[in-house]
């Protein structure tokens, strides 16, 4: 990282820096300013420790929370659509019930009206 000096006094950028990247979160690695020195061009180089920290445990407890819940909200949703689909099933096996009776009295009339032609043959 290299700055230039004549932006900030180097103690008050190296305050402003290493808060900065405290309050960073890079992957849940943090860094804070160890040191610094200035080159002859005038360059801030900051050197940084990286710390290791946990993420935040709340966060990751709420985030845990609300996919319970959509999970929950999902599976109510499918319950909802199977419903659908059975009821929608049931009221197609209804109307293929009635069609299939019509069709039977239909084979059944046509039944009597051939033995009646046979009767009225004979």
């Amino acid at each position: 990282l290299r700055v230039p000096v004549y932006w900030l006094h180097t103690q008050e950028l190296l305050h402003n820096l290493s808060a900065y990247y405290k309050h960073h979160d890079y992957k849940s690695h943090r860094a804070s300013c160890k040191s610094f020195r200035v080159n002859k061009l005038g360059f801030l180089f900051l050197v940084f420790v990286t710390l290791k920290v946990k993420p935040n445990q709340q966060r990751m407890n709420e985030q845990k929370e609300r996919k319970k819940e959509r999970k929950k909200e999902r599976k109510k949703e499918r319950k909802k659509e199977r419903e659908k689909e059975r009821e929608n099933e049931g009221e197609r096996k209804r109307k293929g019930d009635k069609e299939t009776e019509r069709e039977k009295e239909t084979e059944r009339e046509k039944e009597r009206e051939r033995e009646r032609e046979k009767e009225r043959k004979k």
